[in-house]
């Protein structure tokens, strides 16, 4: 079984790095001005950062170019890892949803934080990310949400053999994936409510989910929050659950969708061919776990049963049907940041649901029996 996880481990690995690539190219002049607003000082050092960036697998997306689109507009769809989360994405790009409803759509990995620069300098249009994109709205950069396509935490909290208990972790190595991000969020709102000071724990970011599993089974961070199906494989390799937050369902930001402003306002028939793909992609993952095991698979080159079980099951845990944004959630996001300037705002300041508000009937046209909750 621990050969099993090890040989799991590294074809994840290797599907993570991807290998790098040219960043991405600038959008074509059919969209609004390349040049985008210059955020604040704090947005763009947020934004700073680079990251590899890789491309989708070929039947996924459009051409790089634009050409041969029968004329549809061209847009990028950044998402961060090759982790389950995204199937919704996946789907609806491998079945070609967003083409469907008029855009001729590349999907695209980009690591944060440089996918908010990417955004912001009109590189790509649509990015799929968590907590994060709260900092880099407080800090001026104008990419408000226009959905939450998870709610809710479905990490888990890993310790190594020795650790069997959750006061076990004080004075330990404790690893997330990016300061501000959606595990760092999770990690500090569990510390609170199980009396742990923050400070009692070292904490240190890792940014890829496949080196925070490796680092846990090395020994060189001794607990760690963990998505699936790495969750699986840090079972199989001895080490101890001590919390399941999908099943505690704390509001969040695990996983949303920022646009710049500006684009948006200006393209709105683009934002709601997007948004329709996605949801008719979301409608596809929830109800048919089948075709969402296979699109795991492909995307992320796990085969295993079992992970593919964990996978579907922690996914299908967040995923909501109607993702409108909603004041609970992120102020659940707000209480925990660690950025002061995040603390001055109020929930609604960073999302606007106009978009999905025009599309209520088309959800419930997706779900004739009833959205599911």
């Amino acid at each position: 079984m621990r050969m099993r996880s090890l040989v799991a481990i590294s074809v994840l690995a290797l599907s993570a790095c991807g290998g790098t690539a040219a960043p991405p190219s600038s959008a074509p002049a059919s969209t609004a001005a390349s040049t985008a607003p210059k955020p604040s000082a704090a947005a763009s050092a947020a934004a700073k950062p680079s990251a590899a960036v890789s491309a989708a697998p070929a039947s996924a997306g459009g051409s790089a170019a634009g050409s041969a689109n029968g004329g549809l507009p061209h847009v990028k769809i950044a998402y961060s890892q090759p982790t389950s989360g995204f199937a919704h994405l996946w789907i609806a790009a491998d079945k070609g949803y967003f083409k469907k409803y008029g855009l001729d759509a590349e999907v695209v990995q980009i690591t944060p934080p440089a996918d908010t620069s990417a955004l912001l300098a009109n590189e790509i249009q649509f990015d799929f990310d968590g907590a994060a994109g709260i900092n880099a709205i407080a800090g001026g950069a104008p990419i408000p949400f226009i959905a939450i396509t998870n709610p809710t935490f479905t990490q888990a909290f890993y310790g190594r053999p020795e650790v069997k208990k959750m006061s076990d972790i004080i004075g330990k190595t404790v690893a997330a994936t990016t300061r501000g991000g959606s595990s760092d969020i999770a990690l500090r709102q569990m510390l609170d409510r199980e009396k742990i000071d923050i400070n009692q724990v070292k904490l240190t970011y890792l940014r890829d989910d496949s080196a925070i599993l490796a680092s846990l089974q090395s020994g060189a961070v001794q607990a760690a929050m963990l998505t699936s199906p790495n969750t699986l494989r840090a079972r199989d390799a001895g080490m101890n659950q001590l919390l399941d937050l999908a099943t505690v369902r704390w509001h969040t930001i695990n996983q949303g969708v920022n646009v710049r402003d500006d684009w948006a306002k200006s393209h709105q028939d683009e934002v709601l061919a997007f948004l329709k793909g996605e949801l008719e992609g979301m409608h596809d993952a929830k109800t048919d776990p089948q075709l969402t095991k296979e699109t795991i698979t492909k995307w992320t080159k796990v085969t295993d049963p079992a992970l593919l079980d964990e996978a579907y099951r922690s996914g299908n845990a967040g995923w909501t049907a109607d993702p409108l944004a909603h004041d609970d959630d992120i102020q659940g996001v707000i209480d925990y940041s660690t950025e002061a300037s995040v603390k001055t705002h109020k929930p609604q300041e960073f999302y606007d649901n106009s978009y999905l508000d025009k599309l209520q009937d088309f959800i419930k046209a997706l779900y004739p029996q009833g959205i599911p909750q």
